[in-house]
C-alpha cells in the first residue's frame, strides 16, 4: 500500500508531462460552439443557389428554401490538439527532411496548414498557419492524400490566405528539421447549420453555426470505445466557407 502511494505522484507527473492531461481543456458545454455571419450584396435567390453549389460536397440532410435553412449530417474531420513543446516526450521528437508544416483536412474539399514551424523552410518562404493549400506543383489539393502525393523535392505551393481571398505562390526546398509533435490531430465530427435571411431586396445575410465534437476515446471492459465530447474550435472552417460563397457571388460583403 505504501509503495502504491509512493508511485502515485510520479504517475500523475508523467501523465501531465506527456500532455495527456490537456485534452479536457478543449471541452465546451455550449450546444453550438461557434456562430459566424456575413451580409452579402446579393439577392436571396442568387445567394441561396450559390450556397447549394458551394456546399455540394457536404452530406446535406435538410434543405428548406422557404425558411432559409440548410443542415448537414455529421462530417468526419480532424482538430489539432495542442500540446506545449515542454510537455512533449523526447522520444517523440524526430529529425527528417521536410518542408516543416503540420496539415489536416478542414472540410470535405479543403486542406489547411495547422502549423508552420518557425524553423522550417515553409515558414521562411512565407507560408503561415491557417493558409489553405490549393495546389502543390500544379496539382490540385482537396484531400490530405493529394498533398502527400504532390510534395516531392522543391515544391511550389499555391495557398489561399483566409480573409484576403488572394492566391499566393511560394517555392519551398525541404531540408532536415526537428519535429517535436507539438500539434497532434485528433478525430472529430461536426455539423453545420446554415441560415440564410433576406435583409433587403439586394442584400442577404448568411449565418453558419458549427457544432463540433472530438473523440477522446475511453477504455471500457468491452474494449476501446468512442467518447465524443463538444470541443472549442476556431472559426476558420466557417470563414473559409463564407469566403468561398463571396468568391462565387463575385461581390463584396457589405460589412467588410
Amino acid at each position: 500500500m505504501k509503495k502504491s502511494l509512493f508511485f502515485m505522484p510520479i504517475l500523475t507527473l508523467l501523465f501531465v508531462l506527456t500532455g495527456c492531461a490537456t485534452a479536457p481543456q478543449l471541452i465546451k458545454n455550449e450546444p453550438y460552439n461557434h456562430k459566424i455571419s456575413r451580409v452579402f450584396n446579393s439577392d436571396f435567390e442568387h445567394t441561396w443557389a450559390t450556397i447549394i453549389k458551394v456546399m455540394e460536397a457536404y452530406p446535406i440532410t435538410t434543405i428548406e428554401k422557404d425558411s432559409g435553412i440548410l443542415l448537414t449530417d455529421w462530417v468526419q474531420g480532424t482538430s489539432p490538439l495542442y500540446l506545449r513543446k515542454l510537455f512533449v516526450p523526447l522520444a517523440q521528437r524526430v529529425t527528417k527532411k521536410a518542408v516543416g508544416i503540420y496539415f489536416a483536412q478542414l472540410s470535405p474539399n479543403v486542406v489547411y496548414i495547422v502549423h508552420a514551424l518557425e524553423n522550417g523552410p515553409a515558414y521562411e518562404s512565407g507560408i503561415r498557419s491557417q493558409d489553405i493549400i490549393v495546389s502543390c506543383n500544379g496539382k490540385q489539393v482537396r484531400k490530405t492524400t493529394d498533398f502527400q502525393l504532390a510534395v516531392s523535392g522543391k515544391t511550389k505551393f499555391t495557398v489561399l490566405r483566409p480573409g484576403t481571398n488572394t492566391l499566393i505562390q511560394f517555392e519551398v526546398q525541404p531540408r532536415k528539421i526537428t519535429f517535436d509533435y507539438a500539434y497532434v490531430p485528433i478525430k472529430t465530427r461536426y455539423k453545420l447549420n446554415v441560415r440564410v435571411t433576406k435583409v433587403s431586396q439586394d442584400t442577404t445575410e448568411v449565418k453558419i453555426i458549427n457544432y463540433e465534437e472530438a473523440d477522446f476515446g475511453r477504455q471500457t471492459q468491452y474494449g476501446w470505445q468512442s467518447n465524443y465530447q463538444v470541443i472549442e474550435t476556431s472559426t476558420l472552417r466557417e470563414k473559409i466557407l463564407l469566403d468561398e460563397i463571396k468568391s462565387q457571388l463575385s461581390g463584396r460583403s457589405s460589412n467588410e
